[in-house]
């Protein structure tokens, strides 16, 4: 019954997806990528300001082969591999992360699961991002190594390139001493993003089209939410942790505004250079990750006294240093976002 709930959740928002497709209506992303492919096939390169820019620019080219369809055709087609890498997600939850579990009770699980996440999946996910696709070459790529099966480096590399993200797992097989899989997933992404580039633009225009990918993208979005006074509404956003929220709170602020009141900002606003300020960030978010990576491999009474440690000396920081309070600091007069 519940797989049946699933699947005519599938096909009954196939029409919805396509009169958004054909309106270019919000809730999808699907035109932009076509659009950008249909420019590689027409101009052998990207399409400037495309809303793919903040990926690798491999990744415009393997839009091509969705773009040599007919929008209505190629929506279909999208919209039908997006329902299929759903499926594939579920179905590598089950092999990978519940082989314990007995048979029927996975079934119920993922189906319940799959419900849960219907409205996300049907109304967004499938209607247009590859976040899907990404994590389902992540979980099988990881699920294959741990298991000791072939082909785990090539999904999970395939995974990295679609969207870094996944490119924390290298940081746990290096963990693991899986030097191996993690060189050969990182093989695969690189070979997927160099072979694309250079076939669908050249090998000149592919070096170039990745150094101003790293200058406005990797660099250039990291320099953006450090220096503008004003968020964006995407960075907006992605302004709202526990941690800014709870200073929010302290300083009778709108919780749900976007401010200068991040530990970043405040440490650009009190006179450190942007490159320190980068280097902090990244070494505490380093350092953090490997406090966790490490905790996996001890026992959970352990685990927790670590983790309470660290949440103590964290916060008695924070607190002595003055990051929970935004007197003084430039935009703290009002709210911004």
């Amino acid at each position: 019954m519940l797989g049946g709930i699933l699947a005519a959740a599938m096909v009954g928002a196939l029409p919805v997806f396509l009169v958004r497709v054909l309106n270019d209506a919000a809730g999808t992303d699907f035109p932009e990528f076509y659009e950008a492919g249909r420019h590689v096939l027409e101009h052998q390169t990207r399409q400037p300001n495309s809303i793919l820019y903040y990926y690798l620019p491999s990744l415009d080219v393997a839009w091509m082969l969705v773009a040599w369809m007919p929008l209505k055709v190629a929506a279909v087609a999208y919209y039908a591999f997006g329902c299929v890498c759903w499926v594939g997600i579920l179905c590598s939850v089950r092999r990978y992360l519940l082989p314990a579990t007995p048979r029927d009770d996975q079934t119920v699980v993922l189906l319940c699961a799959g419900l849960l996440t219907a409205v996300s999946a049907v109304d967004n996910l499938l209607a247009g991002a590859f976040h899907l696709l990404m994590v389902w070459l992540m979980v099988a790529g990881l699920g294959r190594i741990i298991h000791g099966r072939r082909g785990g480096p090539a999904l999970l590399g395939m995974a990295i390139w679609l969207k870094l993200l996944p490119g924390i797992a290298i940081v746990y097989l290096l963990l693991k001493r899986r030097w191996t899989a993690a060189a050969g997933s990182v093989a695969m992404a690189v070979t997927l993003d160099v072979g694309l580039s250079v076939g669908g633009y050249g090998a000149t225009q592919a070096r170039a089209l990745h150094a101003q990918w790293w200058k406005a993208q990797a660099v250039g979005q990291l320099t953006a939410i450090l220096e503008r006074p004003t968020a964006s509404s995407a960075q907006s956003s992605r302004n709202q942790s526990s941690p800014a929220v709870a200073r929010r709170l302290l300083n009778h602020r709108p919780i749900f505004v976007s401010d200068r009141g991040h530990i970043y900002d405040q440490m650009i606003d009190r006179g450190a250079s942007l490159r320190k300020t980068v280097a902090i960030c990244y070494g505490l978010a380093g350092l953090y990750a490997l406090v966790g990576l490490a905790m996996s491999q001890i026992r959970t009474r352990y685990a927790a006294v670590v983790y309470l440690l660290v949440v103590i000396v964290s916060a008695a920081i924070v607190w002595r240093k003055g990051y929970l309070r935004m007197e003084g600091l430039r935009g703290s007069s009002k709210c911004e976002g």
